[in-house]
């Protein structure tokens, strides 16, 4: 399932909506990403980079630097490849990206007609892997809607960046061939999906 349906526990009987701004505020900043997103744009807002908070940006960067890294690994410590469950990631991403790239084409064939760089770039941008940061953001929701899989969520994104890695390097070798059979290049991997879902079923 998709939505979810409110957990039948007992809330506060406090409505989020009642509670004081500066509460709310403060709440909010406790989040990383929300902090993390603030800091930047009151920073560019200022026209200073992280670099000039002299050791806190030092630690900001070298933390950037590590991130991906770290993140690789955790995942590689938590996906599970048992059961049917790695075969459904695939069979979703393979599908969410046979439509994105027919959708891409769509727009390449309306609005961005010349420009071999721009055209190439669009498609790289297309194949972006599924974004942790929502996966956290449902993993807060999971705690209070019923109806959430969690796990599911992380094997998707957790699989969702080699198969972008090995299209966008795909798509850099073959250059302008593959954006101009980019319909192609969705319908083949819609088919792949169905073919996939197939696989195992009497």
């Amino acid at each position: 399932r998709f939505r979810g349906n409110k957990k039948s526990t007992e809330v506060s009987s406090t409505p989020a909506a009642k509670h004081p701004m500066p509460k709310r505020l403060v709440n909010a900043m406790k989040d990383p990403f929300n902090l993390a997103i603030t800091t930047g744009i009151g920073l560019a807002v200022l026209g200073r980079p992280v670099s000039s908070l002299g050791f806190c940006g030092k630690a900001i960067g070298s933390l950037a630097q590590a991130q991906t890294a770290i993140l690789f690994l955790l995942i590689g410590l938590k996906l599970k490849f048992g059961g049917d469950r790695p075969k459904l990631c695939l069979q979703l991403l393979l599908a969410r990206h046979g439509f994105v790239s027919l959708a891409t084409s769509i727009f390449l064939a309306t609005v961005l007609r010349t420009g071999d760089a721009a055209r190439l770039a669009a498609v790289l941008s297309s194949h972006a892997a599924s974004s942790i940061i929502a996966f956290g953001q449902m993993s807060k929701v999971s705690k209070e809607v019923d109806g959430y899989d969690t796990e599911l969520a992380f094997d998707i994104v957790a699989l969702s960046f080699p198969l972008t890695v090995l299209l966008n390097t795909i798509a850099c070798l073959a250059g302008k061939r593959y954006v101009d059979t980019l319909p192609i290049v969705g319908t083949g991997l819609l088919a792949m999906s169905a073919l996939l879902g197939k696989i195992g079923k009497s």
